[in-house]
C-alpha cells in the first residue's frame, strides 16, 4: 500500500518489471497516476484495490482512473477495485482507509491483502 499521487503505482510498475514482480496485491491510497502504468502492473495480473476520498481536489478523478484504465486496458486480472469514500484527502480519509476493523471497509485492506500470496 502506499499514498498519495502516483508513487504507489509507479512503484508497483518498475518493481514489477526489474524484479518479475515481488507484489501479491497493492493498494494505492490517494493515488493517481499514468495510463502505462497501469498497463505494466496488469501485465503481471498485480490485483488492485484503489482508493480516493471523494473530495480529494489533489488527486482529480481523472489522474485516480488513468492506472486502473491502464490496467483494464491490458486485460489484467482480477479486475482491479476502485472505491471512492466519503471524506478529503487527510488524515481522516486515511484513517478510515488504514483502520483495522471493518467499521469503514469489510473486508478491510488487511484482510483484503491477506487474501493474495506469491
Amino acid at each position: 500500500t502506499g499514498l498519495s499521487m502516483g508513487t504507489p503505482w509507479e512503484v508497483a510498475q518498475y518493481t514489477a518489471i526489474g524484479y518479475n514482480n515481488p507484489f501479491a496485491a497493492i493498494v494505492p491510497v490517494s493515488a493517481g497516476g499514468q495510463f502505462q502504468w497501469g498497463q505494466s502492473v496488469g501485465n503481471y495480473n498485480i490485483p488492485c484495490w484503489s482508493l480516493r476520498g471523494a473530495s480529494d481536489t489533489d488527486v482529480p478523478l481523472n489522474s485516480a482512473m488513468r492506472p486502473i484504465n491502464g490496467f483494464n486496458d491490458v486485460g489484467g486480472t482480477p479486475v482491479p477495485i476502485y472505491q471512492e469514500l466519503s471524506g478529503v484527502h487527510n488524515g481522516a480519509f486515511w484513517d478510515k482507509v488504514y483502520a483495522t476493523d471493518n467499521t469503514y471497509l469489510t473486508p478491510n485492506i488487511y484482510q483484503w491483502m491477506l487474501q493474495f500470496t506469491l
